[in-house]
């Protein structure tokens, strides 16, 4: 899976559909001071919990680190363009 590819990440949405919901979330929130803030206190905590080692589906897909890469790059840099 090459982690910078939206496919990659549609796909991880159709797997763990919550990871969608959060991407919205990060389009969408209202800006704060400090977006490292909105990341580490509100968005990196769910994330852990949908994908990567923490996953609470325990597929092989969502558990490895190439889609908590995808899912990572993919939410943390929508978040960041907003600033």
């Amino acid at each position: 899976m090459e982690t910078t590819n939206k496919t990659d990440f549609a796909r991880l949405v159709s797997l763990e559909p919550r990871l969608g919901v959060l991407l919205k979330y990060a389009q969408t929130i209202p800006l704060a001071d400090d977006f490292l803030k909105i990341w580490y206190r509100q968005i990196k905590p769910q994330m852990v919990n949908l994908v990567g080692f923490k996953a609470e589906k325990r597929t092989p897909e969502l558990m490895s680190t190439i889609a908590y890469d995808c899912a990572y790059r993919t939410i943390y840099n929508a978040l960041e363009n907003r600033y």
